[in-house]
């Protein structure tokens, strides 16, 4: 049987070692192959717009974000 394919990204305000580090969860999905992009040091709201794009871009009907990312927070959860 083929696998599902799935991109999944893990954007960082830091090196995204901690972000990336939740891609050992993928593992409870057998049946999927993941396509894992670390985007590390997105450290201001442009950098974070600019992985948001890259995410939209890629081709997949289902796309997995983990965020690790101060800026990211402050810019979309303002009271």
């Amino acid at each position: 049987m083929a696998k599902n394919k799935r991109t999944a990204f893990f954007i960082s305000d830091g090196t995204g070692i901690t972000a990336g580090s939740l891609g050992g969860l993928l593992a409870h999905f057998p049946e999927t192959e993941f396509d894992q992009i670390r985007i590390p040091f997105t450290d201001s709201i442009e950098k974070v717009e600019d992985a948001q794009k890259k995410s939209s871009e890629c081709q997949d009907d289902l796309r997995l974000q983990a965020y690790r990312n101060h800026v990211y927070w402050k810019s979309n959860f303002k009271k």
